[in-house]
């Protein structure tokens, strides 16, 4: 029979650990396409926004561990926006006023999303890392 601390540790580490991966994914390519004019649907890129839900564990594990804690799922979303409007004429993707239309994103938010991502993604690593040193010690007993 498992030991639902350690292991539940363990699963929860790794829940945590692949829902940072996303939001860093997720930043990542919002920086990769902050100046891009034309997106899938033809209008400016849409930023994608990483959504984090608590979810009980009798969805992921047995009823035995499902009072002991949460896990998390993620979610990506797009931010449906218009874009962020710039006078430049001269660019191919400018309309009739002279206005391009850009993702409406900002550098300094996109950048401190992703710095956050890896914080917490190094945490639930040093926290997996924990509980595995001591599943290890106590096999050693």
């Amino acid at each position: 029979m498992d030991h639902p601390g350690i292991f539940s540790s363990l699963r929860l580490s790794g829940a945590g650990l692949t829902a940072q991966r996303i939001r860093m994914n997720a930043a990542a390519q919002n920086l990769a396409n902050i100046d891009d004019t034309r997106g899938e649907a033809g209008g400016p890129y849409q930023r994608r926004r990483v959504v984090l839900e608590a979810v009980p564990f009798a969805q992921v594990l047995d009823a035995r561990e499902a009072a002991l804690t949460t896990s998390v799922e993620a979610s990506v979303e797009k931010v449906l926006s218009q874009g962020r409007p710039v006078h430049d004429p001269s660019h191919p993707d400018a309309d009739g006023d002279g206005m391009v239309w850009y993702p409406d994103m900002d550098l300094a938010t996109e950048m401190l999303d992703l710095t956050s991502a890896a914080r917490a993604y190094e945490a639930n690593a040093t926290a997996l890392e924990s509980a595995k040193a001591m599943a290890l010690r106590a096999l050693e007993i």
